[in-house]
C-alpha cells in the first residue's frame, strides 16, 4: 500500500471523525482548532512510511499507522479535555479596580494561551470589573502614572502545559473614560463590545479562533492579525470605516454600504457626513470579515 494513499486516508478519516464531534457537540470548536495545530503529524507518518514500507512491506505500514495512531489518541486523551471545560483545580478570580481621582485615561493588556475573552462596559462607578476563570490563575499587575491606569493580565500557560489551558475572562470597563487596549491570544473565541466605551485604540493579535467586535460611535484606530478564523464587526447606523485587508480574506458588507477602492481597501459611503469614523486593518492568513449593521 503506497505511503500517500495512507496519509490522504487517514487525514480525510481524521477530518471527518473531528467534523464530527464538533456537530454532535462532543468538543468544542475552539478545541477544534487547536487540534488542528497538529496537523504536521500526518507530514511525520508520511516519512515513517516511506521509510519503513519500502524494506518491510505492510507490516512496516502497519508501525506506522500505530506510531500516527498513539500519538493522535494521546491528544484526544491529554488536550481536548483541557479545552472543553474547567479542569480540576480551575478558579475564578474577581478583580475590582475603583474609580479614582487620579485615573484620566486606562490602557487595558490582556495576554491569554487559548480559550474566550468578552469584554463589555458598565455603568457603575468602578474602573473595571473582571471576573477570570483558567487555569492557572492569571497574574495581575496594576500601575497608575501621570493620570494613565496600566492594567496587565496574563495567564501563566506554558506551551507544554497543555491540559491546563482553559480560560473564560470576563471583564468590564467604565462607559466615559478613555481606553487602550490590547489583546494577545492563542486559539478560541473574543466577543469585544465597544457600543459603550470610549475605546480609542483597539490591538489584536489572535491564532485561529473567531473575533467579534461591536463598534461605538468614538474616532478609534482598530488593527487585527490573526492566522485564520471568522472576524465580524457591528457598525453603528452613525459610524464610519475605512477597511483596509491583506491575506486570503473574503470581505462581506451585508447591510453596510461599503465601496471598494483599490486592492483590498474599502471606505462607507458618505463618510464625511458620519458622526465618527474607525479605520480598521486587518492582517491575516485565511478567513473572512464581515461587517454588519449594529441593532
Amino acid at each position: 500500500m503506497k505511503a500517500d494513499r495512507i496519509v490522504l486516508g487517514l487525514g480525510l478519516a481524521v477530518l471527518g471523525l473531528v467534523w464530527f464531534l464538533v456537530n454532535f457537540g462532543v468538543i468544542s470548536p475552539v478545541a477544534a482548532r487547536e487540534l488542528w495545530r497538529f496537523w504536521p503529524l500526518l507530514l511525520i507518518l508520511w516519512g515513517v512510511l516511506l521509510i519503513l514500507g519500502k524494506g518491510s512491506g505492510l507490516g512496516g505500514c502497519l508501525i506506522g499507522i500505530l506510531v500516527f495512531l498513539f500519538f493522535f489518541g494521546g491528544l484526544f486523551g491529554v488536550y481536548l479535555p483541557g479545552i472543553e471545560g474547567p479542569s480540576p483545580g480551575t478558579e475564578t478570580t474577581n478583580v475590582t479596580i475603583p474609580a479614582s481621582d487620579d485615573v484620566e485615561n486606562v490602557t487595558l493588556d490582556l495576554r491569554q494561551g487559548a480559550g474566550e475573552v468578552y469584554l463589555s462596559s458598565h455603568a457603575g462607578p468602578d474602573i473595571l470589573r473582571a471576573s477570570l476563570t483558567g487555569t492557572p490563575r492569571p497574574i495581575i499587575e496594576q500601575e497608575v502614572s501621570d493620570g494613565t491606569l496600566q492594567v496587565d493580565i496574563k495567564d501563566e500557560a506554558h506551551s507544554w502545559t497543555i491540559g491546563n489551558r482553559t480560560n473564560r475572562w470576563n471583564l468590564e470597563l467604565a462607559e466615559d473614560i478613555p481606553t487602550e487596549i490590547s489583546l494577545r491570544a492563542g486559539a478560541g473565541r473574543s466577543d469585544l463590545d465597544l457600543s459603550r466605551l470610549q475605546v480609542h485604540d483597539l490591538s489584536v493579535q489572535t491564532g485561529a479562533g473567531d473575533l467579534t467586535v461591536r463598534l461605538g460611535q468614538v474616532d478609534s484606530q482598530v488593527l487585527v492579525e490573526g492566522g485564520a478564523g471568522s472576524i465580524t464587526f457591528y457598525v453603528p447606523d452613525n459610524t464610519g470605516v475605512r477597511l483596509q485587508t491583506s491575506g486570503l480574506l473574503n470581505v462581506s458588507a451585508g447591510e453596510v454600504n461599503l465601496n471598494r477602492l483599490d486592492g483590498g481597501n474599502y471606505e462607507s459611503e458618505n463618510l464625511d457626513n458620519k458622526a465618527a469614523v474607525v479605520d480598521i486593518e486587518v492582517k491575516a492568513g485565511v478567513g473572512s470579515v464581515n461587517l454588519r449593521r449594529a441593532r
